[in-house]
């Protein structure tokens, strides 16, 4: 019992990590700005995943472990290129 209780917090967990980046990213897209968005906080969160896959590779974690690290790592690159991309927009001052 113990084992299903933690394999489906697992895929809960993992689903909802991997999809907690979209709703920012469609604002973004759909609004144009990002004038509320921190661009240090979110190089800060890039730094963080780029370290906690490294810690991850050099532990050995399981590939599962790695796999949702990496995609919320290049989310949250994704999201910071968009607030670049967009702090250069006249639009979205």
């Amino acid at each position: 019992m113990k084992e299903i209780i933690y394999a489906g917090l697992t895929i809960i967990l993992t689903v909802l990590t991997v999809t907690s980046y979209i709703p920012q990213m469609i604002k973004i897209i759909r609004t144009k700005s990002v004038k509320d968005l921190s661009l240090a906080a979110w190089f800060i969160y890039d730094l963080y995943f780029a370290l906690y896959i490294l810690l991850l590779l050099l532990d050995s974690a399981g590939f599962g472990l790695i796999f949702v690290a990496l995609l919320e790592c290049i989310q949250c690159v994704i999201i910071t290129l968009m607030i670049i991309y967009y702090k250069k927009d006249p639009l979205s001052k």
